[in-house]
């Protein structure tokens, strides 16, 4: 069975060290074979471009992690060849990787006209995210995400070793992200929700909060 990735996309000028909290809670909970993250992980003497497309070509899913520089350094490096977060989300798109949305500290998705034209096919617009936030909160929603990937990644598993390849894709690759990353994120909201009442106490249910953005 093929044990695909994690990769986790963030810029450093915006989120790096919620991306190292994440990393290491990633592979406590997966191993570090499972979580891919740039600094951690690349090689010297590499090419970074090559590197990026190999690490996401055998990954599961994306997660995108968004801080409150997130939109605004995105969109002030639109035509810079080296803005490697926009190139790994292109990356993601072209190989058919799901992306998640993850976001700090209550920071909005952004709307589909405010990001460039090579990522608006991600509808990032249209997919649940996964909302990681700060203080009393932060290891309920790490748990949260947690649950969600474990199961995800249960689910790869199973596909990979049902199939001799990748499963067949839709012929119009944005239509087939669409559905994966809207699959892939049932999986998180199911077990997101699976692993709340898991902890609950006495016979009260408290609603889970699931973000959809873009309202």
């Amino acid at each position: 069975m093929v044990n695909r990735r994690i990769f986790i996309s963030y810029r450093r000028d915006d989120s790096k060290y919620s991306a190292h909290l994440l990393y290491e809670r990633l592979v406590t909970e997966f191993g570090g074979g499972r979580v891919f993250m740039d600094i951690c992980d690349i090689p010297f003497g590499v090419n970074f471009r090559d590197h990026l497309r190999d690490q996401m070509r055998d990954s599961a899913v994306c997660l995108a992690l968004m801080g409150p520089r997130w939109l605004k350094l995105l969109q002030h490096r639109a035509d810079d060849p080296r803005d490697f977060v926009r190139i790994e989300l292109e990356l993601a798109y072209e190989l058919g990787v799901p992306v998640i949305p993850v976001t700090l500290d209550d920071t909005p998705i952004p709307r589909q006209e405010e990001l460039p034209d090579s990522l608006r096919p991600l509808h990032l617009c249209d997919i649940n995210s996964q909302a990681v936030r700060g203080g009393a909160d932060l290891k309920h929603d790490l748990d949260r995400l947690v649950a969600g990937l474990s199961s995800l990644l249960r689910l790869e598993g199973g596909s990979s070793a049902a199939a001799s390849g990748r499963p067949a894709v839709d012929a119009d690759p944005a239509r087939d992200l669409r559905k994966r990353s809207v699959a892939l994120a049932g999986v998180l909201v199911f077990a997101a929700v699976a692993a709340r009442h898991s902890h609950l106490r006495g016979p009260r249910l408290r609603a889970v909060q699931i973000q959809y953005p873009c309202n």
